[in-house]
C-alpha cells in the first residue's frame, strides 16, 4: 500500500512512542521518507524529525534534507510554533547543527513569541542551548 507523507510521519512517531527500534524498520521508513520528502508538509517533517530522533535515530544526510526541506517550506507555509519546537528539540537531540537552521527557526520564534506555549519556548531554549546557539 501507499504511504502518504502524514501516513508514514504518523507511522513513525508512534513507533517512535512505543520505544520500538528495529533498525530495519527505521530504515525503510526513512528510505520512503525520503522518497517523499517534497511532498511533506512542516507539520509531517517536524513529526519525522521529531520521532527519528526520539528511537533515537540520527542519519545525517536525511537529516540535511529534512533541515533543507523544512526551511524552504517555513518560507512557503505558516511555521507554527510546535512545528520550529520540535524540530529544533529533535536537531539538538541527536547533536546535528545546522546553525542557518537555527538561526533561522529561532528568529521565527522571536517574531511568533506571544503565539508559544512555555513547553515549545523551553524546549527551542534547551536545543539552542545545547547546540551552543
Amino acid at each position: 500500500p501507499e504511504f502518504l507523507t502524514q501516513n508514514l510521519a504518523n507511522f513513525v512517531w508512534a513507533y517512535a512512542k512505543m520505544s520500538y527500534n528495529e533498525e530495519i524498520v527505521i530504515r525503510s521508513v526513512q528510505a520512503e521518507a525520503l522518497r517523499k520528502l517534497d511532498h511533506f508538509s512542516t507539520q509531517d517533517l517536524s513529526t519525522a524529525m521529531w520521532a527519528f530522533a526520539t528511537v533515537p535515530h540520527r542519519d545525517d544526510r536525511f537529516l540535511t534534507r529534512c533541515v533543507a526541506a523544512m526551511r524552504n517550506r517555513a518560507q512557503e507555509q505558516t511555521l507554527l510554533p510546535q512545528h520550529a519546537s520540535n524540530t529544533l528539540w529533535a536537531l539538538a537531540t541527536v547533536t546535528y547543527h545546522d546553525e542557518a537552521c537555527f538561526a533561522d527557526l529561532t528568529t521565527r520564534a522571536v517574531r511568533h513569541f506571544s503565539a508559544f506555549k512555555a513547553q515549545e519556548l523551553s524546549n527551542i531554549i534547551w536545543a539552542c542551548a545545547s547546540a551552543g546557539h
